[in-house]
């Protein structure tokens, strides 16, 4: 890796804090239009990139993110630790006490609208492989229809949680089997994608993978097992209870955990983020519902690494250039549809009214998180295309807005946000 120079430093330094600063303006102009804060930050990413900077001041854009040099490892290096960060922040979001719930519909919501789209992303990866401009690997002929599916079949809790607590129905029965299967697809999604990961690798041979496979189920077992030993963990953690407790010191703890799990899954051939995901999984059955640790990993990964991912795509890409009009639209009515029946039907099967479960299958629906981490990890390791990986970013915008706009009129929604159709 080059040594940055004080000049380097200058510009790296520069540019970050531009990138932070834009996306913060303009996700407080897209508040006021009701545009999710992901999609304002992508578009400053896009303006910083080749598609705005990059076409009317190629110079300026170069001299900020030159193509060779120390500033691109240097950036690599942040956006790595940021997908790290995003991945264990998505496992400390889902909690588990929601499946105890309402076991029956979350189950079946979660088996359709996990299985079908996977089958139908699959089939149209394989079946249309030239026309998705699919990848091959000689190592790994399925490659290709295994992301796809993955990206069509996943959904995105983040932003499923804050269109339902926009909306004040979070903590209905509704919005419990909404979470609850967004949970149970995001993190079977997740750990689907890891072992496609180790699949793609064609150093790795057979024997190997299942060396790698055996490593992470025993890894998971240890990890789990220790995190439920509460008297050993709470020599590690503060009491969040206590006058005493450290909020900061905690997150120091949980951050060491991350890191030291993210490197073991990277050292046995499988990516970083999903040591990150296992890690913050584990750490939210340490700390439970300590609201002060949670608050403050909440803004500092929201505010700072958040930000510097979903600006990377943009920086990637030229969005003008890589845009296929015939992928986005095949995409979305592909995703939209195979999304949407599946998790209506699902939830309907599990015992839920026919407007409810409408209003499931379209929450479900809502994209923008999980699957554009995916999609920007397989673009960066040569598994998609970046034409689809625009089609996929297109889609993630559009279903955000749908979502919560099929939500609104099918529970006659009133302005204030309150659900009579719904008990809580």
């Amino acid at each position: 890796m080059h040594a940055l120079t004080s000049y380097e430093l200058t510009v790296f330094l520069f540019a970050i804090g531009s990138m932070l600063i834009l996306a913060r303006i303009l996700s407080k102009i897209g508040r006021r239009f009701n545009i999710p804060t992901l999609v304002a930050e992508l578009f400053a990413g896009v303006i910083l990139g080749p598609t705005l900077l990059g076409l009317f001041f190629p110079e300026t854009h170069l001299f900020f993110f030159p193509e060779t040099g120390g500033l691109p490892d240097a950036y690599d290096a942040l956006i790595s630790i940021s997908i790290v960060m995003l991945l264990f922040f998505s496992g400390m979001e889902l909690d588990f006490t929601l499946l105890a719930k309402q076991t029956k519909p979350i189950l079946c919501a979660s088996i359709f609208a996990l299985s079908i789209p996977f089958a139908v992303g699959f089939w149209f990866a394989w079946q249309y492989f030239d026309f998705l401009q699919g990848i091959e690997i000689s190592a790994a002929p399925f490659i290709f229809p295994l992301t796809f599916g993955t990206i069509i079949a996943v959904s995105a809790l983040a932003i499923i949680a804050r269109i339902l607590m926009e909306h004040h129905i979070l903590n209905t029965s509704m919005g419990v089997v909404i979470m609850g299967a967004a949970l149970m697809t995001d993190l079977i999604g997740w750990f689907g994608f890891s072992s496609i990961l180790v699949y793609a690798n064609a150093a790795v041979s057979n024997m190997q993978i299942l060396y790698t496979l055996s490593y992470i189920i025993a890894f998971i077992i240890i990890v789990y097992y220790l995190s439920g030993k509460k008297k050993i963990m709470s020599k590690i953690f503060s009491d969040s209870s206590s006058t005493d407790s450290e909020p900061s010191y905690d997150l120091a703890m949980l951050f060491g955990i991350c890191l030291l799990t993210a490197a073991f899954t990277n050292a046995i051939h499988v990516h970083s983020s999903l040591g990150a995901f296992i890690a913050g999984i584990t750490c939210r059955r340490i700390i439970g519902e300590q609201s002060a640790i949670l608050k403050q990993l909440n803004a500092f990964i929201m505010s700072f690494f958040a930000p510097i991912f979903f600006i990377s795509i943009g920086l990637q890409l030229n969005l003008v250039e890589s845009f296929n009009l015939w992928i986005a639209l095949s995409v979305f009515a592909l995703a939209t549809t195979a999304k949407v029946l599946s998790g209506c039907i699902g939830a309907y099967l599990g015992g839920m009214p026919v407007r409810q479960a409408w209003a499931v299958g379209f929450c479900l629906n809502a994209r923008g998180s999980m699957d554009i981490i995916i999609g920007a990890l397989a673009l960066k390791m040569g598994l998609i295309g970046s034409e689809l990986f625009v089609a996929i970013i297109m889609f993630a915008i559009l279903a955000c807005f749908i979502a919560e706009f099929a939500l609104t009129k099918i529970l006659n929604l009133p302005k204030n946000g309150q659900a009579p159709l719904i008990n809580t």
